[in-house]
Order: structure tokens, then sequence, then C-alpha cells
């Protein structure tokens, strides 16, 4: 199995029919065992993604339904984030300034180099401009 990192993105775009990249998101997810893709998340994607869902129609219902698939899932592997993550993704946040990236992104793009996830399965183009290759 591939590790590949799930961000807030995909998620959002998961759980909200609504969402413009929810058929892509859905059919690539769906294809994921297939292609062997193990999915990896942290906490901070889930907080982000929590409040994203929230901001929505019926939020805080997609909140708590993704909150327990989630936390029941014997398939997706969620990360603690270490003090050790939190200092690099703070590192990497105040490195770009010409661009804005979000905190929560800075220390997944830590967390990825650390762990040799070169993969994520997202919508947003931070992680493509930071060398990672996105799905889908």
């Amino acid at each position: 199995m591939t590790n590949i990192f799930v961000d807030s993105a995909a998620w959002v775009a998961l759980f909200s029919a609504d969402d413009k990249y929810y058929e892509s998101a859905v059919r690539f997810w769906e294809s994921m065992p297939d292609a062997r893709f193990h999915p990896v998340t942290n906490y901070y994607v889930l907080d982000e993604t929590y409040s994203l869902l929230r901001r929505r129609q019926n939020g805080l219902r997609r909140a708590i339904v993704f909150h327990q698939i989630v936390e029941q899932s014997r398939f997706v592997e969620v990360l603690e984030v270490s003090p050790d993550y939190r200092q690099r993704g703070w590192d990497i946040f105040i490195s770009y300034t010409d661009k804005v990236i979000s905190y929560t992104d800075c220390v997944c793009l830590a967390m990825m180099h650390d762990l040799s996830i070169y993969q994520v399965f997202s919508f947003d183009v931070d992680f493509a401009r930071a060398g990672f290759v996105v799905k889908p």
C-alpha cells in the first residue's frame, strides 16, 4: 500500500454533494482501495474540515457524520501533530513570503516530508506548488 495524505479540501468535497469537486472526489475515493492507496491525515486537517463543513448548509450534521466515519474507520489513519511538526510547520509558514498558505497546510507539508508521503488527495494547488503529486 502507498500512503496518500488526505487534505481538508478533499474531505469537504467528499461530504458535500454541492461542492464543485464532489463527483471527482467520490470517484477518486472509491478507486483508492484498487489503487492500493492508504489514506493518512492528521488532527489539524480534521479540525479544519469540521470548521469548513460547519459553515455549509446542514453543516453541523455533516461535521458530525464526518467525525463518526473517520473516527470509526479502519481504512483511514489519523496522525497526531507533535510539537516538532508544529514547529517545523511554523518554520515553513513564515518562509512563504510570496504566497499565502495556511499554517495547517504547512504542518502537513512538514509531516509529509518526514513520512515520505509524496501524494496528496486534495484540490488545493499549494501542495503541487510544494512539489507533491496532487490527486485526482
